[in-house]
């Protein structure tokens, strides 16, 4: 009762404390002015006071103390400490953050959990739990505090798009899946109303924890009297709905509207426009959680629609955005709250790659981060020329491109570990269908702008009930909120599917459980 009471309390306030695009820019502003004091700071509260941080022992293993950080980042500033940290051993892996593997960092071996990584600055207002498949999930501390700092990173990423004002929808999973809420709620802070809550999945369905049903059922009411009204999240497994929705906002004197959604759903939504002669001109579609392609750019700018993405992680808030000046699977990086490196490592597949190492600045994130992986790579590069947008008038000059996810496995905008499908095709198929590992393996595949999770099944095996067969995997992976999430929206969107291929084996000849895409090492990896 008391953690609920203050929620409620935390959530009404937030929504009456609105953000406007003003306040936005003063934060980024400011932020990119004072980089280096604010990780000083964080320093300073959040690290050295504590024996126990994870940094703490780190750099004191690498034989650094506050003064010598300090001399670092007046010699160097702090993309160059931050390099000189990762050189000298001051970094987390993925892995090791989760407590999958030790940090062995010379002769030292450290041994992390989630929880030593959360912020000891701020009181959580919620927690936010990432529904894990091989334990009760990934847990951090939020606060509304830093989710208004999130709200004032939105402000920026609408504000080259001319979407503020406009008549807006969200078709994002409700609970357990974190990313309509926070749309929904995100908007609310900029005193901006959403019409409509379309989700992939069913507000009550089996599975989700009596707590998560009650807030998808609830939300509304906890905001009566703070002056924004927030919708219901209502099933919509067909663009039908949601396209009835787009023709009678575009029929309004404004002519235009904006969804938010993920890229397959966005593709799905233009397909079915075009296929029923609707034209979304003057539809914008804000997308998140996959990497909008070319080829989904194209599918959804042929119904009429203006696609853009943005980019983020669930413990982290938005990383980053893109402007009507960037290309394709390209984000402007918010580096006015994140510090951002690429570190070479090894995939599971042998192929080097350049993994994402964050640091963050927000007084008020759930997390501590220092040099810290969040399982993506890519690029990071440096503008040679000031971009056109507000961003980079304001300084912001690095770039993300070509994002990919190391170790999970997203379709259709929803994630699940790789450690799940490397049970499926190591145990789980082998003793139901019979052969071995290397009979079967999973991979992500676009086909014409659509997102595919594809089992890859040997053709010796023989005959193969396919439906079977899924209905193996879909079991296996809902035996967690998460699991039961992804295959949820895989089987409606048709995500999830059979192919009867020979494996393919990587470079070393090495068959594994999920074909990753080549590795790429970022031209622009020259933060380095």
């Amino acid at each position: 009762m008391r953690q609920g009471w203050r929620f409620t309390r935390g959530l009404r306030t937030f929504l009456r404390n609105r953000v406007d695009v003003d306040e936005a820019r003063r934060y980024v502003s400011d932020g990119l002015a004072h980089r280096d004091e604010r990780f000083l700071r964080m320093l300073e509260e959040a690290v050295w006071p504590f024996p126990s941080s994870p940094y703490r022992r780190l750099l004191e293993n690498a034989g650094l103390d506050a003064g010598s950080v300090v001399a670092l980042v007046h010699a160097s500033g702090l993309d160059g400490t931050l390099r000189s940290l990762c050189d000298a051993g001051v970094y987390v892996a993925y892995e090791e953050y989760l407590g999958q593997a030790p940090a062995r960092r010379g002769s030292s071996s450290f041994d992390f959990t989630p929880r030593d990584f959360h912020n000891p600055r701020i009181r959580a207002d919620y927690f936010s739990r990432s529904g894990g498949t091989r334990s009760a999930g990934i847990g951090a501390p939020l606060s509304f505090a830093g989710l208004r700092t999130r709200a004032l990173d939105l402000a920026m990423t609408a504000a080259p798009w001319h979407i503020s004002k406009l008549p807006k929808a969200v078709w994002l999973p409700a609970l357990p899946a974190g990313a309509g809420i926070n749309a929904v709620l995100l908007w609310a802070a900029l005193g901006e109303s959403v019409d409509c809550w379309f989700s992939q999945i069913a507000v009550g369905a089996a599975g989700i924890s009596f707590r998560k049903r009650l807030v998808n059922l609830m939300l509304p009411f906890l905001t009566m009297g703070t002056g924004v009204r927030l919708p219901w999240p209502q099933l919509t497994s067909s663009p039908d709905v949601v396209i009835a929705w787009c023709r009678g906002a575009l029929a309004r004197q404004v002519r235009a509207c904006l969804i938010i959604t993920y890229p397959t759903s966005a593709v799905d939504l233009a397909h079915h426009a075009l296929a029923n002669g609707v034209s979304l001109d003057g539809l914008v579609v804000a997308t998140a959680g996959e990497p909008l392609t070319a080829t989904r750019i194209e599918k959804i700018r042929a119904s009429g629609a203006t696609p853009f993405n943005t980019y983020g992680a669930a413990h982290f808030g938005l990383l980053g955005t893109a402007c009507p000046a960037c290309a394709p699977e390209e984000v402007h990086a918010f580096t006015h709250e994140h510090a951002v490196l690429a570190r070479p490592r090894e995939r599971a597949d042998g192929v080097t790659v350049d993994a994402f190492c964050w640091t963050g600045l927000a007084s008020a994130a759930a997390l501590i981060a220092i040099n810290l992986e969040n399982d993506d790579y890519g690029e990071v590069v440096q503008d040679d020329e000031p971009c056109t947008c507000e961003l980079s008038r304001l300084g912001v000059r690095t770039r993300l491109r070509h994002i990919r996810g190391m170790s999970k496995v997203v379709a259709a905008g929803t994630t699940v570990p790789g450690e799940e499908f490397e049970k499926l095709v190591e145990k789980v198929l082998p003793a139901r269908f019979g052969g071995a590992s290397v009979h079967y393996q999973f991979l992500e595949r676009e086909q014409g702008g659509w997102a595919r999770l594809v089992l890859r099944i040997h053709p010796t095996l023989g005959p193969m009930d396919e439906e079977e067969i899924l209905g193996v995997v879909r079991d296996c992976l809902r035996a967690s909120e998460l699991g039961r999430l992804a295959t949820d929206v895989w089987s409606r969107s048709g995500a999830l599917m059979v192919e009867r291929r020979v494996p393919a084996p990587t470079a070393s000849g090495k068959v594994m459980p999920f074909e990753t895409l080549p590795g790429r090492r970022g031209a622009g990896s020259a933060e380095r």
